[in-house]
């Protein structure tokens, strides 16, 4: 059973690398020969000799021996990082399944490049042939590490000549008695079965060259892991599998593979429900091949295999390998993107399309995480210490007050990256912000996470959640310079299955109803301190529009030049009044505008009815009041902010209050209120920044 390759074979083999192997290397070798590991590590070179190039035997060797770096070429050291990382991630604990899943997740998202994944399965495959010199503890917990890890890895690159070494070897420790009866039944017809086989080539080889078809015919090896895994899951003896007895035919083009195949069912009766087409219904990770079992000889059954060379070339670097079809839960699109993996592995460790092709996001996805036990933990991308923390346990995110990651304290918001190593910090009194809640300022980004935050508020006493609602909307109120009746304030509650105002504050306390969710429903506002001016007064040339070029309409009157008021500025979805000016067209006015009220009171009859053109796209004017600490690059800075949030600027002056205070009054082009509450909220971020509201 043992692949392990003697130490003649090594040594000749290692002699043989002088010629072709860079000289400072192959002497630092030569220094370390005497190493307990030397043996070990000729081995794992060796065996990549068989899917690599010659540098990729030069990374293997230095790892494996452990050389400290300062004795190593520098181009050597981000590849022996990245191998000790990887190292270090496949020894994690956990035993869950769904931990193992992680982790295998987690090893391929942090490589930077693929080929130091080929290194660390290479030397696993070294390590389960040497394992019969270990312990028995060591040998069933290295047994299941390789079939939870390892031979997964193996198996969705590609690297079958790997997988099935590593699986027969699980196998051989974990199931000894059933590994040595599959074994026996092999062995003691081993013969039989060659030559069996050998005559099925040869007629298949004769019938296809009859009929001028060019190809190759060989048997196909049939694993002792493989067998067992059929035996067990398909509850059948081991006579009762049909490819234990398999022949692989590779031809030339896909008419041909059809052509065989009429040739195989001509020669031989194919079996029922034995025939699958995975040529016209590829599988779907790509693999393209025709599948069929007939009864042959002397009765028995035998597998036939009938692809294109392009085909076997395809399966053979992995595209093919069977995931989706031996995984059930692999994804389609993690599946795309492992295809692209797979490509790089017959290239060179130093290649530069290998660091170009795998791209940094290429897990995008998720995000994969060390806890400082070297736990590792799967987060949504986009994921932030809180997240983390409230994935671990819920009371460890509510008790969050800081975190470090790779041993450096991060604000909260910090975006974590794959392979970090994260930890909480926490604090007897701590508890969760509703600052948190916010979209804007980018705390969470897990739904889940966000989902505890708004629980615990909720168990808090309802009569904190109702005067922490309330101040928090008279604070929106304030920056936004508006004022809604009590019987106004019902109508949102309403609106937002709220029964009283007091279940309002109560939810916008808890989080349950944001600020956002309530200005969307906005029905009425006013702004403060209004001066008593005149109709013609409140018209904005620079604003006339008609109509549902404006998009407000104006009930039963069509082609009415619209005006938006100066004093109020109404904005969608705020109720609005329209008053008919001499000469100037509609005046559009919030509906609680106190001119509007006086104009109407006078005039009863120039009131008209209009809402808002929801169905054309409405950009409405807006002021803005901005108190900071003034400094050089005040306005610029303020200017840029605003540019970022996508909005236009129409008018925007500072003037000094003294003592290093200035005041920044902007005129704003937006569509919603909501584009203004987000902005005062980055404004308030700034640390310059004293306080920001609409006029």
């Amino acid at each position: 059973m043992s692949r392990v390759v003697d130490e003649t074979t090594l040594r000749d083999w290692f002699a043989q690398c002088q010629e072709s192997w860079p000289q400072t290397e192959y002497q630092l070798f030569l220094e370390h020969q005497n190493d307990p590991s030397f043996k070990r590590a000729l081995e794992t070179a060796y065996l990549l000799g068989q899917v690599s190039g010659i540098q990729l035997r030069i990374i293997a060797m230095l790892f494996v021996l452990e050389i400290p770096l300062e004795q190593v070429p520098e181009g050597y050291h981000s590849f022996l990082r990245q191998l000790n990382l990887l190292k270090e991630t496949s020894n994690l604990s956990g035993a869950q399944e769904k931990t193992k899943e992680i982790l295998r997740k987690m090893l391929l998202a942090i490589v930077e490049d693929v080929q130091t994944l080929v290194i660390i399965l290479a030397n696993q495959v070294v390590r389960m042939r040497h394992l019969k010199h270990e312990p028995d503890e060591i040998k069933i917990l290295v047994a299941e590490q390789t079939r939870d890890v390892f031979a997964p890895l193996a198996n969705r690159l590609g690297l079958s000549r790997f997988k099935w070494e590593l699986e027969d070897e699980v196998l051989h420790y974990l199931k000894p008695q059933d590994y040595k009866l599959i074994s026996k039944n092999l062995n003691e017809k081993r013969i039989d079965r060659e030559v069996y086989i050998q005559s099925i080539i040869k007629e298949v080889e004769d019938l296809i060259a009859a009929e001028g078809i060019e190809g190759e015919v060989s048997g196909r090896v049939k694993h002792i892991y493989s067998i067992w895994k059929k035996m067990t899951t398909k509850g059948k003896s081991f006579e009762e599998l049909l490819d234990v007895r398999a022949v692989r035919v590779i031809v030339k083009n896909l008419s041909d593979c059809y052509r065989v195949l009429g040739m195989v069912h001509e020669k031989w009766p194919p079996l029922p429900r034995e025939f699958d087409d995975y040529i016209a219904n590829p599988k779907p990770n790509g693999y393209q091949s025709l599948h069929t079992a007939v009864l042959g000889p002397q009765n028995k059954a035998i597998e036939v295999q009938i692809r294109t060379r392009k085909m076997h070339e395809h399966a053979e670097l992995g595209v093919a390998a069977h995931w989706h079809y031996k995984e059930s839960d692999a994804s389609l699109s993690q599946q795309a993107k492992l295809n692209r993996v797979r490509q790089l592995l017959d290239q060179e460790a130093n290649s530069e399309s290998s660091k170009e092709l795998l791209d940094k996001d290429l897990f995008g996805e998720n995000v994969y995480v060390l806890t400082p036990n070297r736990e590792a933990i799967e987060l949504v991308a986009g994921a932030t210490p809180l997240d983390f923390a409230y994935q671990i346990h819920t009371n460890l995110g509510h008790r969050c007050r800081g975190a470090k990651v790779n041993g450096r304290i991060v604000p909260l918001t910090y975006v974590l990256n794959n392979g970090d190593e994260v930890e909480i910090l926490t604090g007897k009194n701590a508890a969760p912000s509703r600052d948190w809640l916010s979209p804007h300022l980018a705390y969470v980004k897990s739904n889940r996470t966000r989902a505890k935050i708004r629980s615990w508020f909720k168990q808090q006493a309802q009569e904190k959640n109702i005067a922490a609602g309330k101040q928090l909307l008279d604070r929106e109120f304030s920056r936004l310079n508006l004022n809604l009746s009590p019987d106004a304030l019902l109508k949102i509650a309403k609106r937002l299955n709220c029964n009283s105002i007091n279940e309002l504050h109560a939810q916008l306390g808890a989080g349950e109803v944001t600020i956002n969710q309530f200005l969307t429903r906005l029905p009425n506002a006013q702004p403060a301190d209004e001066p008593t001016i005149t109709p013609d007064s409140l018209i904005r040339p620079q604003t006339q529009a008609k109509g549902n070029d404006a998009g407000v309409r104006v009930q039963g009157v069509g082609n009415l030049l619209v005006q938006m008021a100066a004093c109020c500025k109404p904005a969608p979805p705020e109720l609005i009044g329209g008053f008919v000016t001499i000469n100037r067209g509609v005046v559009i006015h919030r509906k609680t505008c106190s001119n509007f009220i006086n104009m109407i009171e006078q005039s009863p009859a120039r009131e008209i009815d209009v809402d808002w053109g929801y169905d054309a796209e409405q950009r409405v004017t807006s002021d803005l009041m901005i108190k900071a600490h003034s400094h050089q690059d005040l306005l610029k800075e303020v200017n840029n902010l605003i540019t970022n949030e996508q909005l236009r600027i129409i008018d925007i002056n500072m003037k000094s209050e003294g003592n290093g205070i200035a005041q920044i009054f902007v005129t704003l082009e937006l569509n919603h209120l909501n584009q203004l509450s987000r902005l005062i909220d980055r404004l308030s971020q700034l640390p310059f920044v004293i306080e920001a509201h609409r006029k």
